[in-house]
């Protein structure tokens, strides 16, 4: 337990010197802060998502760019706060004890090839499913809308998490049905993301055009993926992606050999594959 507690207030450490609640930054020379603060300027301008602006970055692009604008700066404190408390709970609901693939998943964060805000976003669904399902109770519907929250901030910061985020509440509402609890992850997610979009200047009739147009572009990322990067990289991450997958899989087979949950072992697995495509196409869409 002392160890547990020891790695947690390190993590913490950690989570907070990379992704501070009051860390913003400015504008400098270069192509991506450029975009940034101009992306940024407008949605504080009230440029309606998905009709004035199309782009993966969404009306909480802040949240991810970290760049400063006056007006929109508390509510992007806000949405962090509630990312970096969601970030925590999932971290402390994981039963340390039972696999010692989750201590290293939990540093994957600061070691990843994307960049920590990136390996952030992509890894916290991972974290929380995995908590979930292994915890026996159902999840409260309180910690239910505070985590869709959390997934909607971060959709609204940077759409190429969706998948992942949406794919991660559909697999805790089934799981909520087959605990007799209230099926709310996914419908929350799009009502928080809806409520985001209106609340951050976007006109409520193009919330539609503003999923389907985001999801286009991130299809375009998507098709530009390839390995025909650094060798030595890709090594790299495939080296990585074999000792992760090799000690979930054994981990899975075990617990269902024993009598564990089938579906909760699927689930897992599911949404590990999910962040393996994720963090490839973050890595080698270049």
């Amino acid at each position: 337990m002392g160890v547990s507690i020891l790695f947690i207030a390190l993590f913490a450490f950690l989570l907070a010197s990379q992704f501070s609640p009051l860390q913003f930054g400015f504008g400098i020379d270069g192509l991506d802060p450029s975009w940034s603060a101009a992306l940024a300027e407008r949605i504080a301008a009230g440029a309606s998502q998905g009709r004035d602006l199309v782009f993966p970055l969404g009306p909480l692009s802040p949240l991810y760019s970290r760049y400063f604008q006056p007006e929109t700066a508390p509510y992007i404190i806000a949405f962090s706060v509630v990312f970096w408390i969601t970030f925590l709970y999932a971290a402390l609901s994981i039963s340390f004890e039972r696999n010692v693939f989750v201590l290293l998943l939990l540093l994957l964060p600061f070691v990843s090839v994307a960049s920590s805000f990136d390996a952030l976003f992509m890894t916290l669904p991972l974290l929380f499913t995995i908590g979930q399902f292994w915890r026996s109770r159902a999840t409260s519907i309180g910690v239910a809308l505070f985590y869709a929250l959390a997934c909607a901030a971060m959709v609204a910061a940077k759409f190429s998490v969706m998948p992942l985020a949406l794919l991660s509440c559909i697999l805790l509402d089934v799981r909520a049905v087959l605990k007799r609890s209230l099926p709310v992850f996914t419908l929350a997610l799009w009502l928080f993301l809806f409520t985001i979009h209106v609340g951050t200047g976007s006109d409520a009739g193009t919330f539609v055009q503003y999923v389907v147009m985001s999801f286009d572009t991130s299809a375009g990322y998507t098709e530009a993926m390839g390995s025909k990067g650094s060798i030595l990289r890709l090594a790299l991450y495939l080296a990585a992606v074999s000792v992760f997958a090799s000690v979930l899989l054994v981990s899975a087979w075990t617990s269902i050999r024993d009598g564990g949950w089938i579906f909760g072992e699927t689930a897992r697995l599911l949404m590990f594959a999910g962040l393996l495509f994720m963090t490839f196409k973050a890595g080698f869409v270049r």
